[in-house]
């Protein structure tokens, strides 16, 4: 199990990179036909030739590629499985910028 308890998830981690080498993970989970997302900002992230990946968790703001660590929540709460709804509310609550990203996925 991770250190945040979120390793049960039903698609493939979304990797978020920006300028400075900043990385973060969008996890998704489906709960009966719904989607729920949870966040983990990380640092010193490497993916090896075969594919290996190694991180740690960003504990600094940052270190966070979208802005969320601090500002909406800390590493714990950001970990929590949400809705889109949910997560748009969260960052428009406690954040005094716009959101930097909507988790959400396409329709099929």
């Amino acid at each position: 199990m991770s250190p945040l308890g979120v390793d049960d998830f039903s698609r493939e981690p979304v990797l978020v990179r920006s300028y400075g080498g900043k990385s973060g993970l969008i996890l998704t989970r489906q709960f009966g036909s719904d989607q729920f997302f949870a966040y983990v900002p990380l640092k010193r992230f490497s993916q090896a030739l075969d594919g290996t990946v190694t991180a740690e968790i960003a504990g600094d703001p940052v270190d966070d590629p979208i802005g969320y660590l601090g500002a909406v929540g800390s590493v714990r709460e950001l970990a929590q499985w949400r809705g889109d709804r949910a997560w748009l509310k969260l960052a428009l609550d406690r954040s005094a910028a716009e959101p930097t990203v909507v988790f959400s996925m396409a329709a099929r």
